[in-house]
């Protein structure tokens, strides 16, 4: 699975149904992309926990959705449940309108939710941020 999670594909305008998904301000795209762009400019240092020392993966579903509120996949150096992996889902969603934030390890690599699985499986994924390839 890890190696799959790898290979998923960066979204982009072409690839992200962003009519599928109703948001207010912006398309899903220009909501992914000012996302990214946050995620890259953020130092350790700063006061926000959204940065790319606690969030090393990010990952949306292209068709998962509640209430057309996107679902995603998070690999963070925050413990799972702390206060502080709380408030980066609130920067997140202060950002970006999501529903469920699955976690990477628990969820997706043990195949904790087997819905989530089967979308990864299905291609039904796609890259916001990962550490691991984009260094």
């Amino acid at each position: 699975m890890k190696q799959r999670m790898r290979e998923v594909p960066y979204f982009s305008e072409t690839n992200i149904d962003y009519d599928y998904f109703n948001h207010e301000e912006l398309n899903l795209y220009e909501k992914l992309q000012e996302l990214r762009n946050t995620l890259f400019k953020r130092k350790k240092d700063d006061c926000h926990l959204l940065n790319r020392d606690n969030v090393t993966g990010l990952w949306i579903f292209t068709d998962l959705s509640d209430d057309n509120n996107p679902q995603l996949i998070m690999r963070s150096t925050l413990e799972r449940g702390s206060y502080e992996r709380l408030l980066l889902i609130g920067e997140i969603f202060n950002i970006f309108n999501h529903d469920v934030v699955y976690d990477y390890y628990l969820d997706i690599i043990n195949e904790e939710e087997k819905v989530a699985v089967e979308e990864v499986i299905g291609g039904r994924v796609r890259t916001i941020y990962d550490k691991e390839r984009d260094g």
